[in-house]
């Protein structure tokens, strides 16, 4: 759930002859004043971000780390940064890279996607090539799957019924209406079916 940008973190500014260096910040959703965390240290601008579809549960010993204190999710995602030559695997737990992988294209990198079971990252670039980096179950984490929604209760369930029953059938305390006698309802009906038209004809 969070949203990445590539920038260049600080550099040189031309003076002392030392590289320029990079770093890639990440922004909670709905909090772009401040970065979340800043990943430092690249030697190349970050040029994608692309999250797994995967989320994966904390390491074992998160809840005596430090970092889970910063860490407010149950689960954390994994997520793969492109410079121009490089992929680095990240995630939102740790604060290092959980992989690098340099060397594998003659040019600079394009883009990169996940596949949909999140065990493999497909990598383009511009020199026409595809690779694919995998990743054997349990290498990455463990799926996180989230804990079972309470069901709603049957009482809740059975007073939802009756009152749908009893808005159906006629209320109590309202009687029904007295029916006519038949010489009633011959005599409204010759003189025109209105109440007035039939007190006349009765006095007739």
């Amino acid at each position: 759930g969070e949203e990445k940008d590539g920038g260049n973190g600080s550099g040189s500014g031309g003076g002392g002859g030392k590289e320029p260096t990079f770093a890639t910040y990440l922004f909670a959703r709905h909090r772009f004043d401040a970065p979340y965390r800043v990943l430092h240290g690249l030697e190349k601008p970050s040029i994608a971000v692309r999250p797994n579809p995967v989320p994966f549960r904390l390491p074992p010993s998160s809840s005596a780390a430090p970092a889970a204190a910063s860490h407010p999710l149950p689960y954390r995602s994994v997520f793969a940064v492109l410079t121009l030559d490089s992929v680095l695997l990240y995630d939102t737990y740790h604060s290092r890279p959980l992989c690098v992988a340099r060397g594998l294209h003659y040019a600079a990198l394009n883009d990169a996607a996940w596949t949909s079971d999140g065990t493999a990252l497909v990598v383009i670039s511009t020199d026409g090539y595809v690779s694919v980096l995998t990743f054997e179950g349990g290498e990455l984490g463990v799926p996180y799957v989230p804990p079972p929604k309470p069901k709603s209760k049957p009482a809740a369930r059975a007073s939802a019924s009756s009152s749908a029953s009893s808005s159906s059938s006629p209320r109590k305390g309202v009687s029904p209406l007295p029916a006519m006698s038949s010489a009633e309802s011959s005599s409204s009906s010759s003189a025109g079916g209105s109440p007035a038209a039939a007190e006349k004809a009765k006095g007739v």
